[in-house]
């Protein structure tokens, strides 16, 4: 796993974790099996998206001290969130108080209590799943959205993008330029958490 940040327990991951790997631009596709990095020059106003020159750009601030994942501004049923990339979350979720800003109930049709999900450590949270009308990150809007919502509200994001948003889309953590690229590449773009536990 890459930039695992909400990962199981430490682990090997934990050492090769957003800290070290942010060190220099760094490209992630699933969907092709690849992990890049780059160390560009000179390329301040450059598009370094150079599979797609028409990639979403979204800059984005460190958390703490740049030392954790990258933060960025999403929109959850047009209600303004903050969100990270972990590849180490398998499918995506959102913390219960996002999920009560956006309009999201547990108590509504179509939301299932699911098993408690593993947190940091050792910590079992309780999470639900639900599917969100919108998710818009920059131009892209991802309709009827299956996430997870977690009973956790401790998080300085309100969303984790896990893996399965990263199967989906190839991103480019652009840190010379702090900003993200972010191209959607086909397949079910967001929460399968239907298919996976």
């Amino acid at each position: 796993n890459v930039l695992s940040d909400f990962g199981t327990a430490p682990s090997f991951d934990a050492i090769l974790g957003a800290p070290f790997l942010l060190q220099s631009d760094l490209e992630i596709s699933l969907a092709t099996k690849e992990i890049k990095f780059f160390k560009p020059t000179n390329c301040d106003n450059a598009v370094l998206s150079y599979w797609d020159h028409d990639a979403v750009q979204i800059p984005f601030k460190w958390r703490s001290a740049g030392r954790d994942n990258p933060q960025f501004k999403v929109l959850l049923n047009g209600k303004e969130a903050t969100a990270i990339i972990d590849s180490g979350t398998s499918t995506t979720v959102i913390t219960h108080r996002a999920a009560e800003k956006a309009g999201l109930k547990m108590n509504a049709p179509g939301v299932e209590q699911a098993f408690a999900t593993a947190g940091v450590g050792l910590k079992r949270i309780a999470r639900w799943n639900a599917t969100l009308g919108t998710l818009q990150i920059g131009r892209e809007t991802i309709e009827n959205a299956d996430v997870g919502v977690i009973a956790a509200d401790d998080f300085d994001a309100d969303v984790i993008l896990g893996a399965d948003f990263l199967r989906s889309h190839r991103v480019l953590f652009a840190m010379s330029q702090k900003k993200l690229y972010i191209s959607y590449v086909g397949g079910d773009a967001l929460g399968q958490w239907r298919r996976i536990e």
